[in-house]
């Protein structure tokens, strides 16, 4: 058979469908995969910026007067005083949720621009790939808090690229698998195909196997049904021919005799 003719048949076509079914589900599952990995990256980043912002407020709330602002002076790993020159780009809801829950006391969360949050002036990828805050609390004795926070974008946490035995694997196995099918499906179809051509040529072929889906086997089950109903009604023609010929011996018969005992008028006269 011809790729033309396999892409033509029954079974070349649920090949065709599984395989592209198969490929662009598995494709569409990486996809939301990839998507709830970001989202996921995105909640623990947030949560380990609000866990950093609440341990920094817990210490000067606990700290005495004199040690506390020698704190806010000197900040935190990845937590400063602010320089003033920070920009802000919008409110960031999840990180105020966040931190609010955990202080028990409101907080604002503000997104900054990299550039001008930062307490030093890094390279241009390192603005590229950081995250900066202006957050902004009270403390125990009423007193504003203002602080600068950054951290690494999740987003950055590219996915490793794909290991090429593991897509070997899976598309041999998706081939192999789809191909099976493809066959289990059309071959009962197949077989009714080739009984009914040599059903044409012979009538009193066997039945054929009753194998496969119930929908193919309900086929399979007409087409034996069908062919036995042919084979009757060929067999009662017959008998009826035959019976038809037996009666019409007789006067035939008697015909022919009385033919032969019929004398030639012109041959008597001669």
């Amino acid at each position: 058979m011809s790729p033309k003719q396999y892409v033509r048949s029954l079974g070349g076509q649920v090949f065709l469908v599984l395989l592209i079914g198969v490929a662009l589900s598995a494709c569409l599952a990486l996809g939301l995969a990839n998507i709830r990995r970001l989202a996921d990256l995105d909640r623990i980043h947030i949560d380990r910026v609000a866990e950093r912002v609440m341990d920094y407020v817990i210490l000067l709330d606990r700290a005495p007067a004199h040690v506390r602002e020698e704190i806010r002076l000197k900040g935190f790993p990845g937590l400063h005083p602010p320089r003033g020159t920070e920009v802000t780009t919008g409110v960031d809801s999840a990180l105020s949720t966040e931190t609010s829950e955990r202080l028990g006391r409101p907080v604002r969360a503000f997104n900054a621009n990299p550039p001008s949050c930062l307490p030093y002036a890094p390279s241009r990828l390192f603005h590229t790939n950081t995250k900066c805050w202006m957050v902004y609390t009270t403390l125990k004795d009423g007193s504003t808090l203002k602080l600068a926070t950054f951290s690494p974008r999740p987003d950055t946490f590219a996915m490793s690229p794909p290991d090429a035995v593991f897509l070997s694997i899976l598309g041999v196995g998706v081939i192999v698998l789809t191909f099976f099918v493809s066959r289990m499906v059309s071959a009962p179809l197949q077989q009714l195909s080739t009984a009914a051509r040599v059903l044409a040529e012979d009538l009193d072929s066997p039945p054929v196997t009753e194998q496969g889906p119930t929908e193919v086997r309900q086929a399979i089950r007409a087409f034996n049904t069908m062919q036995e109903r042919l084979r009757d009604n060929v067999e009662e023609k017959t008998r009826i021919l035959a019976s038809i010929t037996h009666d019409l011996q007789t006067p035939m018969t008697r015909l022919r005799l009385r033919l032969e005992k019929v004398t030639d008028s012109a041959c008597a006269v001669a």
